[in-house]
């Protein structure tokens, strides 16, 4: 299941490519390149890439159907997103270190009930992981944003009530860079902005409940920094950090 995983996020860092490209080429301040102020400088125009980039490649329609399903084993394969952002107005801000009570995060409603939950949908063979992630959290919660894939927070398997079949959820969280005015589903979902504790009072499933757990616990681990490791090799000593 890993290797599947990582398979399916592999090809997204050609997009990875394309956008740091289009910093180089944009800036002439190429002596520049490696240092902090350069990369805070240009990180809004990052953002504004990617944007432009997802919603060129999304539709306003939200897919239906399940031709292009993935199942694994016979269980739908399923990708969902925790959107966040900080409470401040200047998201540029928002650094990995920020604590969690100075978070938002985005709950919808189900299309057939007021029940509250995050950004959930099929992940579907023409497209990888992250691609699926961003597509669903687009058509249900009309946001965009940045794919934390370093931070995945795992897989849960759960039954669907309403099909009586079992499915694989794979959850990342969401960095939000821009809300939406118009987007596929909007007359049919309701948006609330929500602070931690209340995000797990409203959301109804179980199992996202201990995704935004899983994110919290790395939330917090960034904020007491790295910790240095070393890994022994034939060519000596290793030093890390994670």
């Amino acid at each position: 299941m890993i290797y599947k995983l990582y398979a399916s996020i592999f090809p997204s860092l050609y997009n990875g490519l394309i956008a740091f490209l289009y910093i180089l080429l944009s800036s002439r301040e190429y002596p520049f390149l490696f240092q902090k102020s350069f990369f805070v400088r240009r990180r809004k125009n990052l953002s504004l890439f990617f944007n432009m980039q997802i919603k060129k490649s999304f539709s306003m329609s939200s897919r239906t159907g399940r031709d292009l399903q993935r199942y694994n084993h016979g269980c739908r394969q399923v990708v969902g997103c925790i959107p966040y952002r900080c409470k401040k107005t200047d998201q540029s801000s928002c650094v990995q270190r920020t604590p969690i009570d100075d978070l938002e995060f985005l709950l919808i409603s189900s299309q057939k009930n007021p029940r509250m939950m995050f950004p959930k949908g099929g992940w579907e063979i023409d497209e990888s992981l992250e691609e699926a992630a961003s597509r669903e959290t687009f058509e249900e919660a009309g946001v965009v944003g940045e794919v934390e894939v370093q931070e995945y927070l795992g897989t849960w398997s759960f039954k669907s009530k309403s099909q009586g079949t079992f499915h694989e959820g794979h959850m990342f969280p969401l960095r939000v860079t821009e809300e939406l005015d118009d987007w596929p589903e909007k007359t049919v979902r309701r948006r609330l902005w929500v602070n931690f504790s209340e995000a797990r009072e409203v959301c109804w499933h179980p199992w996202m409940k201990e995704a935004l757990d899983v994110f919290a616990s790395k939330l917090s681990k960034r904020k007491e920094g790295p910790h240095i490791f070393h890994l022994l090799s034939d060519e000596g000593t290793v030093v890390c950090c994670s």
